[in-house]
């Protein structure tokens, strides 16, 4: 089992050319490791003029179904942590 496992996911449009590998970058996923929330930032497909559009979405908790649109790809979020548990937060424990 990894204790603490690092991985940078990027999508690249077209691999063919590495020059200006800035403006291929389609969607980066962050994953959180202590709790079940990921973050999506994806280029604005309706904007494919002007590159600097991003479009942002956070997804959190076990219910949410992610979209990572230039892969044509969707994940719930209980497939992406699957077989991970985590603990409650301090606070939510005095609460009981």
């Amino acid at each position: 089992m990894l204790t603490d496992p690092v991985k940078l996911c990027i999508v690249l449009k077209d691999n063919k050319n590495q020059v200006n590998m800035e403006k291929r970058i389609e969607t980066t996923p962050f994953l959180n490791q202590y709790f079940p929330s990921v973050e999506v930032w994806q280029r604005n497909e309706e904007h494919p003029e002007n590159p600097n559009v991003w479009l942002y979405r956070r997804y959190y908790g076990p219910d949410e179904t992610v979209r990572l649109t230039s892969l044509n790809l969707q994940l719930t979020m209980a497939d992406i942590y699957q077989d991970l548990h985590f603990e409650q937060k301090e606070a939510e424990d005095d609460e009981t």
